[in-house]
């Protein structure tokens, strides 16, 4: 996946989902490089004024990440890349363009097809998903099997 500088957020209107280190605008008028850790900022929170972080090249295109996911099949182990693939990158489009139900869904199919792969960050921004909208891990849970149950089943691991 390749990466370009995203564009300048409101800190009062929304924070960064992933942890990370960040492009910040302070008061002051200046620019800093600041980490965010556990969903909150590490340092100077009160005086960020905007944020920036890094969003998915070809964020738009995402027809052939969707085709991977349709194409998945749980007795094709060969599909299971390519769909494990496709569903990072529509779970990060989703949250880079603020579609948290979307990304939590494919998060969740991500993780199904191959928990060792999925980041870190990836996987504390599902259990954040689920406490911010009121939800439950287990209610989302039903909707990813859902997408395994019209396509034979989820993936047999280890």
């Amino acid at each position: 996946m390749r990466f370009r500088q995203g564009t300048w957020r409101a800190a009062e209107q929304q924070s960064p989902f992933h942890n990370g280190a960040y492009d910040v605008r302070l008061r002051a008028g200046t620019e800093d490089r600041i980490d965010f850790r556990a969903g909150a900022w590490v340092s100077a929170s009160s005086e960020i004024v905007e944020w920036r972080g890094l969003e998915l090249k070809g964020i738009s295109q995402s027809k052939s990440a969707r085709q991977a996911m349709d194409a998945y099949r749980a007795a094709s182990q060969d599909t299971h890349g390519a769909a494990m693939e496709a569903a990072l990158f529509l779970a990060r489009r989703g949250v880079s363009l603020n579609f948290r139900s979307d990304a939590y869904h494919f998060y969740l199919v991500a993780n199904a097809i191959d928990r060792a792969r999925l980041a870190t960050v990836d996987t504390e921004w599902i259990e954040r998903y689920a406490v911010r909208h009121r939800s439950t891990v287990a209610v989302e849970q039903r909707k990813a099997d859902a997408f395994f149950d019209q396509r034979g089943g989820r993936p047999r691991i280890g």
